[in-house]
């Protein structure tokens, strides 16, 4: 079975706090825009551009215009609505700064983009759906009823690859139609080598890190008596084992509980096969620096099963809040 999954979310003010608005509340965040400029510039201007005035490199030069610029330039922290966080917004003052002198400059801006893309894709339509996303293809259990939901190709791939620069090796994209650049899609008869080409790498180390396996844990082919199941997560970029936790009442029927296997979290000096997914840092954090093209890692809400916990006064009520069950 091939289809589309089409994900989009909606802002729903009576599971929040009184007077939550996506739109007016705001949260402080690291600046990677200004930390990532650099970067950026040195990818864009030719080797061969001219020194600006007083021998500074161009890229300084812009640096110096935009940083300094009024009211505020650029600081290692900005404030963002909760809505433009998660799900990315336009015209981000800091790269049509940027954008506007390259163009002075007569420099190509052809694969640069405004857009700041969100912690997640919110996909509005089913056209934005099909430029965005690719297919994914799973087994029905027709023939074989243990391979039910089982993926065949997730995003039309078989190992887990990541797109990190779309504006640049992506489809070309509609910027002020407010459409937002899209990889190519992925194409599972390529190479590593032509997938590299288009713009996509792989997410781990290793082939087995790298396996797309199992179901995507929403669908389990019965019967369910294991005390691990082997699934794919998409939200962690992985194929891991699920562990039996406990059972949990559902209106009435009674089901079994999975979650996470904290081994997977840890330091690879505590498990080393764990450097297969770069678990280079803290116990408990995920590090998903491949799949940002920044220094970015993840945890459990507040740390918890977090080594950083131990420096950290907490109560048991986080397990009744914040554990992830697949049920």
């Amino acid at each position: 079975m091939e289809f589309h999954t089409w994900t989009y979310y909606v802002f729903d003010q009576n599971k929040g706090y009184p007077f939550a608005d996506d739109k007016t509340d705001v949260t402080s965040n690291l600046n990677l825009i200004a930390l990532g400029a650099e970067y950026w510039l040195d990818i864009l201007l030719p080797e061969d551009t001219p020194s600006g005035p007083g021998g500074n490199s161009m890229k300084d030069l812009i640096m110096k215009i935009v940083m300094c610029a009024n009211p505020g330039g650029a600081t290692p922290f900005y404030n963002q609505s909760v809505l433009n966080w998660y799900w990315g917004y336009w015209d981000d003052p800091f790269l049509v700064s940027i954008k506007s002198i390259m163009m002075a400059m007569n420099q190509s801006v052809d694969d640069f983009t405004t857009s700041v893309p969100g912690i997640v894709s919110n996909l509005t339509s089913k056209e934005d759906t099909l430029r965005r996303s690719n297919r994914d293809r799973t087994h029905t259990g027709k023939d074989d009823v243990k391979k039910a939901g089982k993926y065949v190709f997730y995003q039309n791939m078989t190992q887990m690859y990541v797109c990190l620069n779309a504006a640049g090796s992506g489809r070309e994209w509609d910027e002020e139609g407010h459409e937002w650049p899209a990889c190519n899609y992925y194409q599972a008869d390529w190479t590593e080598k032509q997938a590299n080409e288009k713009g996509w790498t792989k997410m781990w180390a290793t082939d087995w890190a790298n396996r797309i396996s199992g179901t995507d844990c929403s669908l389990f082919p019965r019967e369910v008596r294991q005390d691990r199941i082997e699934c794919f997560i998409d939200d962690i970029y992985r194929s891991s084992y699920i562990e039996f936790k406990q059972h949990h009442d559902v209106s009435g029927v009674s089901t079994r509980s999975y979650g996470l296997i904290m081994d997977d979290m840890k330091n690879n000096s505590v498990v080393p096969t764990n450097w297969q997914w770069y678990q280079f840092g803290a116990s408990g954090m995920s590090n998903f620096t491949s799949a940002a093209g920044v220094p970015m890692f993840a945890s459990k809400p507040h740390f918890l099963d977090g080594q950083v916990l131990d420096h950290l006064n907490y109560s048991t009520f986080f397990l009744t809040f914040h554990w992830l069950f697949l049920v």
